[in-house]
């Protein structure tokens, strides 16, 4: 059965404790008074082997666990990197199909303006390219409730910022729609501040 370090270090407390409180420490003590330090010395001499090895085995259980427990900080820290990094690229990609989703329905919905309506084919085009922005909204939004966890308040204010923007405009008209630059301030702002935090060159 494998035994952690805390239980070896007890056992060696434990070694060196009995060591301690052997008849010959015992004597050893009193020595001093009696026989001299010389004689004190002698006595004491064949615990001080078991005491070094037991003191020796402790310190280095000691450090043992300082270093591992190290070790597990710097893990933690590199994956909490490894998330940021991970969120800031997912939010990149899902910006950039959201945008897309929404240049598309644009397009399609100032052909159908400009036109006495849309045939079968580009109907069902519209109906997709609505679908793909509502699918590509959702994983966007994903996202950014991820980055909530991971991201500092600037970050977080950018993102708050985009969602207000976003929600005015979702079920606008055409004719209310800002331009599509207004969206791409939104995910640079958001993404050059998350590259910040991620710490990309």
């Amino acid at each position: 059965m494998r035994v952690s370090r805390a239980e070896r270090a007890r056992q060696l407390v434990a070694v060196v404790s009995v060591a301690v409180m052997t008849p010959a420490f015992s004597v050893a003590s009193a020595a001093p008074s009696e026989t001299g330090p010389v004689s004190f010395v002698q006595q004491l001499s064949p615990l001080i082997p078991i005491i070094a090895a037991g003191l020796g085995g402790l310190v280095g259980l000691l450090s043992g666990i300082f270093l591992e427990r190290g070790k597990a900080q710097r893990a933690d820290q590199r994956l909490f990197l490894e998330t940021r990094m991970r969120l800031w690229l997912d939010t990149a990609s899902g910006f950039s199909a959201y945008l897309l989703s929404w240049s598309r329905l644009i397009a399609i919905a100032r052909h159908e303006q400009s036109s006495e309506g849309l045939s079968e084919l580009e109907q069902e085009r519209k109906n997709t390219y609505v679908e793909e922005r509502n699918r590509a909204r959702q994983q966007l939004y994903c996202c950014m409730d991820q980055a909530f966890l991971f991201f500092s308040s600037d970050v977080l204010s950018k993102i708050d910022d985009f969602r207000a923007f976003d929600d005015r405009y979702r079920i606008a008209t055409l004719e209310a729609l800002p331009p599509h630059e207004a969206w791409r301030r939104h995910q640079t702002a958001i993404l050059h501040a998350m590259k910040r935090e991620v710490g990309a060159k």
